[in-house]
Formats: structure tokens, sequence, C-alpha cells
């Protein structure tokens, strides 16, 4: 969805983690992070792991929640997400996002993935929905 939104002229950045509190997410992460980059997909790295989620979409609507894209998330734990159109709202969620990307460094999509890496990615999709 990501790829295509991209190809249809969207603008997608996304800020996450330098490190996770998991160390092999992280490996993973970096893996998709990678791939998603080639369609034009801009990643931000920042320092300090947080684990708030939020979507802005157009400067126009806005989700802010505990859910991560996931079956767990979806199916199974107690999430919750607040969709939302206020205009003060948003503009506030702008100014925080912008201070993360400030503070953030650019995904370098010329990292070399480990073969271990290429191998501990689509392990771990197969196992997302138990993790």
């Amino acid at each position: 969805l990501l790829e295509d939104a991209v190809k249809r002229g969207v603008r997608v950045e996304i800020i996450v983690p330098e490190k996770t509190d998991i160390g092999f997410i992280t490996r993973v992460n970096r893996r998709y992070m990678l791939m998603l980059s080639e369609f034009g997909v801009m990643f931000f790295l920042i320092k300090k792991m947080n684990h708030s989620k939020l979507i802005l979409v157009d400067d126009k609507k806005a989700l802010v929640g505990s859910q991560n894209i996931d079956s767990l998330s979806f199916d199974f734990n107690n999430e919750v997400g607040l969709l939302f159109d206020d205009p003060k709202m948003i503009d506030d969620l702008e100014i925080i996002v912008s201070n993360w990307r400030n503070g953030a460094v650019p995904f370098n999509a010329d990292i070399h993935i480990s073969f271990f890496d290429r191998i501990l990615s689509p392990i771990v999709r197969f196992f997302q929905p138990f993790l």
C-alpha cells in the first residue's frame, strides 16, 4: 500500500527509532526500510524509542493511538486510537512531527543488509501474528 501511495504521488515519511526495544526487530526494520525506500518511502531515524503512533493525512485528518499495524493489535490486544479532523490539534501534531523530523537522521539506503538479516525478516514476518 505504501508503494502504491508513492506511485500516486503521495509523500510518505515515516519516523522510527534508530534502535527498538527488541534487538532483532531493529534488524528486521532495517531490511523493510531498505525495501520500501527503493519505492520512494522516506524514513527518518530518531534516537529515543517512542511507542506512540500517529498518522497525518493531507493536513486534514490525524490518527493518534497505541495500536501497531499488525494482527495482534487489531484482533487480540486492547489498543486505542483516536481519529480526528480538528485543525488546531492537527497543527499541534504537525509541530511535534516537524520537531521529531528535525532531530532525526535520514535513513541511509546505501547500507548493506547481511545474509542473516535477509533470512531473519521472512521468519519474523511468518511468526509476527504470535509475537
